[in-house]
């Protein structure tokens, strides 16, 4: 389904599937020009105003199940799983999802990841009860993006459940949001102005290879990974428990430690796990005082000598070959 520069749109109980399985998407997305001759897109509103959505799945669909662009509107309880490449896309535009779910995103071989959901280009989100798990790459993109996650779950995907990068404000809070079992940083904060990381556990983060620096490759397992000096960074009331290389790593970038703040956050792990470390610029004195660590990881923080690798930006996030 398609609307273009519509008024008013309102759709209720309303379920679009597609063709795409699990089995068929090698070939679907892989043979050249195929994908155009498939089912690419489940919804799609192109510069529509008072969109309403309530009860609404889009389901297996080749490049996305629901697309927003410079649109506005609501949407409320839904499903975009099973698709290939980007379950929701959000491009512009202002729109407030509540009990939403993305699961199962299939990776795509033309952009060679997938994305449960991609929020860019100036848009405002703001979600309540939004699920991103089992994907096979990564939760949530934002880029150049405002946005709000209240109660947001984020379990099993295979790279970062939420990741944020060159956005004016960011905020996850709630004490139902809960991150566990995710690939390489569940949590990504790269050059953001304006973050907030409230009421969260963090749970078990899965090391795997990730491109750091000049190239070269560095298994990273981290609950929270932030490039942030000279940014505001607002985090308080957190467990994070058990992620496989660190909880907490602010890569301060040569800035200092003046817009950070850093409440009460309990760490958890064993063996070589780190808990929380700052690098790479000027610390504050009494930064963790609100830190509780495990006695072995607070032995492992005080005695690191190694700087840990950081992801780098995620390139082209407009997806012009998919979004038709």
């Amino acid at each position: 389904i398609g609307v273009d520069s519509a008024a008013s749109v309102s759709m209720k109980n309303v379920t679009l599937k597609g063709p795409v399985t699990v089995d068929n998407s090698m070939s679907i997305d892989s043979e050249e020009g195929l994908i155009q001759k498939t089912a690419t897109h489940g919804l799609v509103l192109f510069q529509t105003q008072d969109v309403t959505l309530e009860n609404v799945k889009a389901n297996s669909f080749a490049s996305f199940g629901v697309l927003f662009v410079d649109s506005d509107g609501t949407w409320n309880t839904g499903d975009a799983s099973s698709n290939l490449t980007v379950g929701v896309g959000v491009y512009g535009g202002s729109v407030t999802m509540e009990e939403v779910g993305v699961h199962n995103t299939i990776r795509s071989s033309i952009i060679h990841t997938s994305y449960g959901a991609v929020f860019a280009e100036n848009a405002v989100v703001n979600t309540t009860n939004f699920e991103v798990s089992d994907n096979e790459d990564y939760g949530i993109l934002h880029d150049h993006v405002t946005a709000s996650h209240i109660n947001a779950l984020g379990n099993s995907n295979g790279k970062s459940a939420l990741w944020a990068q060159h956005c004016p404000s960011v905020e996850l809070a709630g004490v139902d949001s809960s991150f566990d079992s995710n690939g390489t940083a569940t949590i990504v904060l790269q050059q953001v102005e304006s973050s907030t990381i409230n009421d969260a556990t963090i749970s078990n983060t899965k090391i795997g290879p990730v491109v750091v620096g000049e190239g070269s490759l560095e298994d990273i397992g981290d609950g929270i990974q932030a490039t942030t000096g000279n940014k505001i960074l607002n985090i308080s009331n957190l467990l994070l428990s058990h992620n496989e290389r660190i909880g907490m790593l602010l890569e301060l970038s040569g800035g200092t430690m003046a817009g950070i703040t850093i409440g009460e956050v309990q760490i958890e792990g064993e063996g070589a796990q780190y808990g929380a470390v700052v690098q790479n610029g000027t610390t504050q004195e009494g930064w963790d005082d609100l830190v509780e660590r495990s006695e072995q990881i607070a032995e492992n923080d005080t005695n690191i000598t190694e700087t840990l690798g950081t992801n780098k930006i995620i390139g082209n996030t407009n997806f012009n070959n998919i979004i038709g």
